[in-house]
């Protein structure tokens, strides 16, 4: 068998479709005879493109094909992009594939999934180790930044298993695939977002601080950091449905006084933007403001 995602999501999760036997096999030895419609090596989605992950769901499969378990097709960076584009329509018309607002219940073997939580004031999840992080003051409220490290989410072994929530609660998960996501309050209602309103209730349900004027001040410290990150919501380019997306205020390092918003687009590789609100309007998004996230909670399936 074979899962097919289409990767269209930086935050909520993306749709999916089966395509069983024996037509997956006989797709797999198209495959294998064309391999320069694939990419087998993650990468940054390029604009204009949708990418399409194909997991091979068993071993034999793979070993029998000479293809790696994993790998994607439309994304811009197969050696033959115009071979790679008609391959990914043909895997999305043969899998139909269907987006659910619920969290998916199996994993790819089969095992029933489980939600687990993770605590943002993990230091072992962190993209920085550092014990002194830098400050600033924003809004009367006391912030950190750590220092940018794409290195940290794009391993890999956890690059399928992170979206932008868990790089904005700078907290990175222990799956590798979308299953293991986490999204706003879903450690309430196991449910994953699908408008503004249910959002930005699920922001208030996990204790994430809107950044306003007259508020009580947010005091982030060493011991226990407050990051910054802003959020948007809405439709992206070129779809039909609506999805979230969060950044994180970074810091370059070496001393400097520079500064990025780092962010991770779903499956695809986590980078950085100087211009944070202008880059979520160029994808679409509505912005929707300034939050503060501090010893919170947030949940996943694994």
């Amino acid at each position: 068998m074979l899962k097919i995602t289409k990767n269209i999501f930086f935050g909520r999760n993306n749709p999916f479709g089966i395509i069983h036997e024996p037509q997956a096999s006989n797709i797999l030895k198209y495959i294998s005879s064309n391999q320069d419609a694939i990419n087998i090596s993650p990468n940054i989605l390029l604009p204009g493109f949708v990418g399409i992950t194909v997991e091979i769901l068993d071993h034999t499969s793979a070993l029998k094909f000479g293809l790696p378990m994993v790998f994607d097709v439309s994304d811009g960076h197969a050696k033959d992009i115009s071979a790679s584009r008609k391959l990914g329509q043909l895997l999305l018309n043969e899998a139909e594939v269907t987006l659910s607002n619920e969290s998916e219940t199996f994993n790819s073997c089969g095992q029933m999934l489980r939600n687990v939580s993770y605590n943002s004031s993990d230091k072992a999840r962190r993209d920085s180790q550092e014990t002194h992080f830098k400050s600033g003051m924003t809004h009367g409220s006391t912030v950190q930044y750590a220092t940018y490290n794409s290195a940290w989410w794009n391993d890999p072994a956890h690059l399928r298993g992170n979206n932008c929530y868990a790089y904005a609660c700078n907290v990175r998960t222990d799956g590798n695939t979308q299953s293991s996501w986490p999204h706003p309050g879903f450690c309430q209602k196991s449910k994953i977002p699908e408008s503004n309103e249910e959002l930005l209730e699920g922001v208030r349900n996990d204790r994430i601080i809107r950044l306003e004027e007259g508020m009580n001040p947010v005091n982030g410290s060493n011991e226990s950091p407050a990051w910054i990150v802003g959020l948007a919501a809405g439709i992206p380019n070129n779809e039909e449905t609506w999805d979230y997306h969060w950044y994180r205020k970074v810091w370059h390092g070496n001393n400097s006084d520079s500064y990025y918003w780092g962010h991770k687009p779903g499956a695809s590789m986590a980078t950085y933007t100087d211009d944070v609100e202008e880059d979520a309007k160029k994808r679409g998004y509505d912005w929707l403001g300034y939050f503060a996230i501090q010893n919170v909670t947030i949940c996943a399936s694994m």
